[in-house]
């Protein structure tokens, strides 16, 4: 997909045991608006390319996608939860990674100095919120958010996030 360099950003195949269902399912997910920047500012910086600007990349990338009905699961989180074999047994927003980590009983239990080291040593200095954590928001207007809405209204409502959290 043109704008969409997939050996940059590596396609999230679901791979489960499919002879078994002992298993548990967590899914990641993001907020559209700051989720599709994030992946946008990640190609730029692995490409080097001053001359990519977010919202051309995103209608371009919105645009391949209503032709070809070739939705990277990266990008459409609903895509990839309806593909599953069964809802997930937690979903776990980014935006509260370790609340929502610590509510799942096996991890709290045996993983919570992992998760803290890992998260602060990784998760709490991502490149892309060093220097501001809501940079994101500046490139967002009331006419490129409701066509993101539009295109994503299944992300927004399948995992609550509001409309306007753009702003």
């Amino acid at each position: 997909m043109e704008y969409f360099d997939f050996d940059i950003v590596k396609n999230h195949d679901e791979i489960f045991p499919y002879d078994s269902d002992d298993y548990t399912i967590i899914m990641n997910v993001h907020n559209p608006y700051k989720r599709l920047f994030s992946v946008f500012s990640f190609i730029k910086n692995e490409k080097k390319s001053q001359n990519l600007n977010f919202r051309p990349w995103i209608e371009k990338i919105i645009e391949n996608s209503n032709k070809t009905n070739d939705n990277p699961s990266q990008l459409w989180l609903s895509k990839c939860f309806l593909s599953l074999k069964r809802e997930p047994n937690h979903i776990v927003k980014v935006e509260n990674l370790m609340q929502d980590l610590m509510k799942i009983d096996f991890i709290y239990k045996n993983m919570t100095n992992q998760l803290e080291k890992i998260f602060h040593e990784n998760i709490n200095s991502n490149q892309y919120l060093e220097n501001n954590p809501n940079n994101w928001k500046m490139n967002y207007d009331e006419n490129l958010s409701n066509y993101i809405f539009k295109n994503f209204k299944n992300d927004f409502e399948l995992f609550g996030y509001d409309q306007n959290s753009w702003k």
